[in-house]
């Protein structure tokens, strides 16, 4: 049995996991809805471009807050660290390092006519935000090194015995994996067919597989357990249950 102590500290790396998870799984949700709800901005294509609406802050804080968390990821293995931290940059990085702006980018009244759209574009190219040109190498790297922690790490260094919940825990990290990986080939599909095409959808289904996996991670259900039978293991292994 685990002491009170290490149990307490165990739990609390749970609630960081889940916290991950829970913003991966509710901001996408909220820009859409509260960007409809406020500006009746009906779609983007892509989940980047409400940087360019009044859900900036939200876009950007639960990047910046969840990038943060994701680089606390903890873990014996050091290459899986940097991993984490790299990630976890790239998320700050998505923020702060805003797509471009084109005609096409955003669907509301403003861009009912070409005219109000090229006037739209334009005032907001002209407005306030980060550097331009570097989002999509942070996008890359965030989804390639989160997809990678998914698929291979979140399964390593599973006990010779380990419990029922943490064979289903691993069923479900090659889910989430295998979904973010279709996702991927679906955006790259939509890229080559052409630039303008929207990947709201392929990336939100990334996004939710990510938020999946880490609410699982974090325990949040098929939790192990307690007791003589449960396979506690120490703080300092979180990472990898």
């Amino acid at each position: 049995m685990a002491s009170n102590g290490n149990q307490q500290l165990l739990v609390s790396y749970h609630k960081l996991q889940q916290t991950v998870g829970w913003i991966a799984l509710l901001m996408p949700i909220a820009v859409r809805v509260l960007a409809f709800a406020f500006e009746r901005i009906f779609t983007t294509n892509s989940i980047s471009a409400y940087y360019y609406t009044d859900l900036r802050d939200v876009f950007v804080g639960s990047l910046v807050i969840g990038g943060l968390l994701l680089a606390f990821f903890r873990t014996d293995d050091r290459k899986d660290r940097w991993i984490a931290v790299v990630a976890g940059l790239s998320a700050i990085g998505i923020s702060l390092f805003p797509m471009d702006i084109a005609a096409g980018v955003l669907t509301s009244p403003d861009t009912a006519n070409p005219d109000s759209e090229a006037k739209l574009v334009q005032a907001l190219r002209d407005g306030t935000h980060g550097p331009l040109g570097y989002h999509f190498v942070f996008v890359g790297a965030f989804f390639l090194l989160t997809f990678y922690l998914v698929t291979f790490r979140f399964r390593a260094n599973t006990p010779p015995n380990p419990t029922d919940q943490k064979r289903q825990r691993n069923g479900v990290y090659l889910v989430c994996g295998t979904l973010m990986g279709l996702a991927f080939i679906w955006i790259g599909i939509l890229w080559h067919l052409g630039k303008q095409s929207s990947i709201f959808w392929p990336e939100t289904l990334a996004v939710m597989a990510f938020s999946a996996a880490w609410l699982v991670k974090g325990q949040l259900v098929l939790k192990d357990r307690q007791g003589p039978a449960s396979t506690w293991r120490p703080p300092t292994e979180v990472g990898v249950v």
